[in-house]
């Protein structure tokens, strides 16, 4: 009966944390969408594509920044004490410097031929720089948000990305509709939001104990250590950005910059359900598995049969709200886009349909995370990347946009298959 009690006990305090992420992912779109309905009427679909490489950028450059260093601490993380966890943030820092700055520096060096090979030459210097400095301070505010996800800490998490969006939309109303910055007031906002995350975070890292802030003992050991247990989150990652963003490019290529940019709106749905169900699953789910299993560790094919349970279960009754609200989004979207915009409503539900496949891998890849299984993680994430690219160049001369939307789903059922494939293996 206690133990009963105690596993219902986790559950609630499991669906609370998941609330309060969701609830949180939800307040926030609502606030940035109404900046972004806005802004819709202010750019092109050209522009409007530019602006969607640029944020893609930003996003997949930090990664070549920290070397998988943030993933490797939250590897570490729920296999030791508080003490290690303070020391092994010293260390993570250090070694982030040591590796970024340099990095920084020659790409600062080379704004043109990144503006040539990433951008096709239509984004200015002003743009790379600030999207350069973007990816620098990136790494502080993540591995801040890291902690508090790991630490299930919902309720700070969520106060500091909501206060982090009001700073945008309001910086974002003076730029881009009073002064009229187009796309640099856009990523200045983006920028001000996550240096006040990183500022946030040095403020918390001095008030707490975490002891010898600037230390070089035994940093050459750890840094190899480091690196090597998060280098395969670099492809990883890489190939996870391919698989569920590097169409765009691949439409970019073969078709032009409008495509792209009504492709773009369409995936705001992708978007939008990655904050409001898989962001809160990272910060909520996930870690309660992690530490179900350190608890348990002679129970895991149990703990592992209820994760199906759950796994099969979330999965049906998001496919059936996903499949209600392309419904009403084809009832209301008439009302609230520009008409140029209209044709991304015939996307929507096809995508979301491969995010709910890529939601079911949250749930079955947590015990190959707990077991640092992340060689096989990444072969998974190559052979369902690889398979999104070839599907796409050979879709998208016959169906345009819709070739990007169907490669995507099947790319991600194809990677839901073999993480639970990977998943048997591990259990048996």
């Amino acid at each position: 009966m206690l133990l009963l009690r105690n596993h219902l006990k986790d559950y609630i305090a499991t669906l609370k944390n998941f609330l309060t992420c969701s609830i949180g992912s939800i307040l926030l779109r609502g606030i940035t969408a109404i900046t972004s309905l806005l802004t819709l009427r202010i750019f092109t679909p050209a522009e409007f594509g530019l602006l969607s490489l640029i944020n893609q950028f930003m996003l997949i450059f930090p990664i070549f920044l920290n070397l998988g260093l943030r993933q490797a601490f939250w590897m570490e993380y729920f296999h030791i004490d508080s003490h290690e966890r303070r020391r092994l943030i010293n260390r993570i820092i250090i070694i982030y410097l040591s590796i970024a700055i340099p990095i920084v520096f020659i790409a600062l060096l080379h704004t043109q031929l990144i503006n040539k090979l990433i951008f096709f030459g239509q984004a200015t210097q002003s743009m790379i720089i600030i999207a350069l400095f973007y990816s620098f301070t990136q790494f502080f505010s993540e591995l801040y948000l890291q902690v508090l996800r790991n630490q299930m800490n919902a309720l700070s998490l969520t106060f500091i990305q909501i206060s982090a969006a009001l700073l945008t939309i309001f910086i974002n109303i003076i730029l881009v509709f009073f002064l009229q910055w187009g796309i640099i007031g856009v990523i200045l906002a983006n920028t001000a939001s996550i240096l006040f995350i990183a500022v946030l975070s040095f403020y918390h890292y001095l008030k707490c104990n975490s002891h010898c802030y600037i230390t070089t003992k035994k940093i050459t050991s750890q840094a190899k250590y480091l690196l090597l247990l998060g280098f395969p989150f670099i492809p990883n990652i890489l190939f996870s950005w391919i698989l569920s963003s590097g169409d765009r490019w691949v439409l970019a290529y073969l078709t032009d910059m409008n495509q792209v940019g009504i492709y773009a709106l369409a995936d705001t749905a992708g978007q939008l359900f990655n904050m409001c169900v898989l962001y809160p699953m990272s910060a909520s789910y996930i870690p309660y598995m992690l530490n179900k299993y350190k608890r348990n560790q002679n129970a895991i094919p149990k703990i592992e049969k209820q994760n199906r349970k759950n796994m099969w279960w979330s999965m049906g009754i998001m496919s059936i709200i996903i499949t209600l609200g392309t419904g009403i989004a084809f009832l209301i979207g008439p009302r609230i886009l520009p008409p140029k915009y209209l044709p991304s409503l015939n996307y929507i539900w096809i995508l979301l349909m491969g995010y709910v496949f890529f939601m079911g891998t949250y749930f079955s890849s947590c015990i190959l995370v707990f077991k640092r299984r992340t060689w096989q993680i990444l072969g998974m994430n190559i052979m369902a990347a690889t398979t999104n690219i070839i599907l796409n160049f050979i879709l998208i001369p016959k169906f345009n946009i819709y070739g990007c939307t169907i490669a995507t789903l099947a790319s991600y059922a194809i990677f839901f298959y073999l993480n639970l494939r990977e998943t048997n293996r591990v259990i048996q």
